[in-house]
């Protein structure tokens, strides 16, 4: 055997066992993505962006562990807030109307989980700023996050932030730091 047949078969060999370790790393990379992600991995990965399971379906959780990692990332800028709307919103588009000098204005069509955006929201506002987010719910059982005392607003009682009383349908809630 020449010296470049023997370079290129001490090559061949450690090229193959280079390429069978990158094939595990991907592999095992890929699974632990937020998509490919169940049960157990996919809880340490809400622990990692302070999203606890708290009993939902993994579809469920891993939706609610990407509006974490969008809060998690704000700067307080109303694209920021539109992005986590966004997020939240899975069967309509949100907006987001500013007001001057600091307020703003989040509308979110078909929401579900209310409580919980509502108070991502507010941790993910420019400090200084007030908002207000109005929500359409096809729930029977809307819940409304009461920023004022961080209590839930059940329908049919007296909303602290508005003055008014909470009912299905259209609901808003005021954020203010």
């Amino acid at each position: 055997m020449t010296a470049p047949n023997r370079i290129q078969s001490l090559l061949t060999a450690w090229v193959n066992r280079v390429q069978e370790l990158e094939d595990a790393l991907w592999t095992l990379l890929q699974a632990m993505t937020i998509d490919a992600a169940t049960f157990d991995l996919l809880d340490k990965i809400g622990a990692l962006v302070g999203e606890s399971r708290n009993g939902r379906s993994d579809t469920d959780y891993r939706a609610a562990v990407r509006i974490r990692i969008r809060a998690n990332r704000s700067q307080g800028r109303s694209t920021d807030l539109l992005d986590i709307a966004t997020l939240a919103c899975t069967l309509s588009t949100p907006t987001i109307t500013e007001y001057q000098p600091a307020a703003w204005l989040v509308d979110m069509p078909n929401l579900s989980g209310a409580a919980s955006v509502v108070y991502i929201l507010g941790r993910s506002k420019a400090a200084g700023t007030t908002g207000l987010v109005s929500y359409t719910t096809t729930s029977a059982t809307p819940l409304i996050l009461d920023s004022l005392s961080g209590g839930v607003v059940a329908p049919g009682k007296l909303d602290s932030i508005s003055g008014g009383v909470v009912t299905p349908g259209i609901m808003s809630a005021g954020i203010t730091v």
